[in-house]
């Protein structure tokens, strides 16, 4: 067994001298052990295999150190393979196996997205919506010890290879809003398109046969690392439909962010903690007895449909994020914000308000960036 000083030997070695070691010392047979201890010794902490990302942060040198180890393995398996008819053969029977495999998924997906549609058509007390995923995996499975009892192994070097396949690898997904109709939906079943392409099975071998995607992306996932050995090898496919069922809970505390046409306080207060996006207009400039406050950058209206002023609701000297409310910018102004504790006379509010339906092309234009509250200072001056 290979073990820690080894691979760090490994890993502070170039690349080059990496790739000469594996080629010129090792048999097959070598490559194989070391690449399954390392992948061992990568993994006994982790709790996880290294498909897709993972590994990432971690692991990343000894996860690119494997696939360097694999590559080298895949080459040497490789430089004696020949396309004869037997494996040709083997070859489009894996090629209509995934197929078949991804019609029975996508049959049973639709069985159960009609009724799943139909739940949500009938106002399904729980379904809000819904996604299914459908998920179809290699396996090269192997004899166990003495009984010819064919089994995933658990170790070993199919096993490595399992582990790392990408899990993206012959993944599709149906969300409610689609339509689930025809087989011919999804690429993974006879598209019509041949994948038949030069860059992994040359210009001739297959030419007069049909290469489904689902075979062209287990190459261009797994051809660095897989031979043409290791992927005759494959003797089981793993279809798996998963259902989601999504219920959403809404109305949460004061409701939606403008329900009944008005805010809720904490998105008003968390609105005026934005005060970089919050102009004043103070009482010394308009004779009110509160400082009003307004968006000079049109930024609230990413953050609300309504034009709006704001105003202070009390009369004390400091702002106040929490006594700061939303008035809207109409002939008759309103109060936007639910549960606003407002702490003015009724004289003192019906004056902002008076204000505001003097002032309201002005006010709107300021909004619009089309003049600024130094120009309404100037005006009010004037006045």
């Amino acid at each position: 067994m290979y073990d820690e000083e080894f691979f760090t030997s490994l890993l502070n070695d170039t690349f080059e001298e990496r790739k000469c070691y594996l080629e010129t010392n090792c048999s097959i047979l070598d490559i194989e052990i070391i690449a399954c201890d390392l992948y061992y010794h990568v993994t006994k902490n982790l709790y996880k295999n290294l498909s897709g990302d993972i590994g990432i942060g971690c692991c990343v040198k000894e996860k690119e150190l494997l696939e360097e180890i694999l590559a080298v393995r895949c080459c040497k398996l490789d430089s004696n393979f020949e396309w004869t008819d037997v494996y040709k053969n083997q070859l489009i029977e894996l090629n209509n196996k995934i197929m078949n495999g991804f019609l029975k998924a996508y049959e049973e997906a639709k069985v159960q997205f009609n009724i799943l549609k139909e739940r949500m058509n009938s106002n399904d007390q729980f379904i809000n919506g819904f996604n299914i995923d459908i998920y179809i995996k290699p396996f090269i499975l192997e004899p166990n010890g003495e009984e010819y009892f064919l089994e995933e192994s658990g170790k070993g070097i199919y096993y490595l290879l399992y582990n790392i396949m990408p899990d993206t690898l012959w993944a599709w997904d149906v969300y409610y809003e689609k339509k689930l109709e025809k087989e011919t939906d999804s690429i993974y079943m006879d598209d019509k398109e041949n994948h038949n392409i030069n860059e992994y099975l040359g210009e001739k071998t297959f030419q007069d046969e049909y290469i489904c995607w689902g075979m062209y992306e287990l190459f261009s996932h797994t051809k660095h690392f897989m031979s043409w050995y290791d992927i005759l090898k494959i003797n089981q496919i793993w279809v798996e439909v998963k259902i989601n069922n999504q219920h959403f809970i809404e109305d949460i505390g004061k409701g939606g962010f403008w329900e009944d046409n008005l805010q809720s306080l904490a998105d008003n207060e968390a609105e005026n903690l934005r005060q970089e996006f919050m102009s004043c207009i103070s009482k010394n400039m308009t004779g009110l007895s509160v400082d009003l406050y307004i968006d000079e950058m049109n930024c609230w209206k990413k953050i609300g449909p309504y034009e709006r002023i704001k105003l202070q609701g009390d009369t004390s000297k400091f702002f106040n994020h929490k006594k700061i409310f939303s008035i809207s910018l109409d002939k008759n102004p309103r109060i936007l914000v639910k549960d606003a504790q407002i702490d003015l006379t009724d004289k003192e509010l019906q004056r902002v308000k008076d204000f505001i339906v003097k002032n309201i092309k002005f006010l709107l234009n300021i909004v619009k960036g089309k003049v600024t509250v130094l120009d309404l200072a100037e005006k009010l001056k004037k006045l």
